[in-house]
């Protein structure tokens, strides 16, 4: 079930790849965990996305 969030990334440094089914969001500070299932959509205003992860979205109608 969708819970219709949006992932916000404003950090530049910050970094969104993968780990299984979830989007893993590093940062100097610290690493979330967001499970793909919670999320409807991603905005990126700093740092970058993998390809993997770009993939995972794609896949599971996340929109970026």
């Amino acid at each position: 079930m969708r819970l219709l969030n949006v992932l916000y990334v404003a950090d530049y440094q910050a970094r969104i790849g993968t780990s299984r089914r979830s989007l893993v969001v590093r940062k100097a500070d610290g690493t979330t965990k967001v499970p793909i299932e919670t999320i409807e959509a991603v905005v990126l205003m700093g740092g970058q996305i993998t390809s993997e992860a770009l993939d995972l979205c794609v896949r599971q109608g996340v929109r970026v």
